[in-house]
């Protein structure tokens, strides 16, 4: 199962509390945009280590 972490850096720079769970709407909305954008430009998408 693919996971997104969602941050908000203006009001969270450390990064200490992830939004993905109170928003996975959007999240998932980024996480497509992203792909999308990789694939366009043929870039790898990420993978786990």
């Amino acid at each position: 199962t693919e996971t997104s972490e969602l941050f908000d850096l203006a009001a969270d720079l450390s990064e200490a509390r992830d939004l993905a769970p109170e928003r996975p709407e959007r999240a998932a909305e980024l996480r497509a945009g992203l792909f999308r954008w990789l694939d366009a430009v043929g870039a790898e998408r990420p993978r786990r280590r």
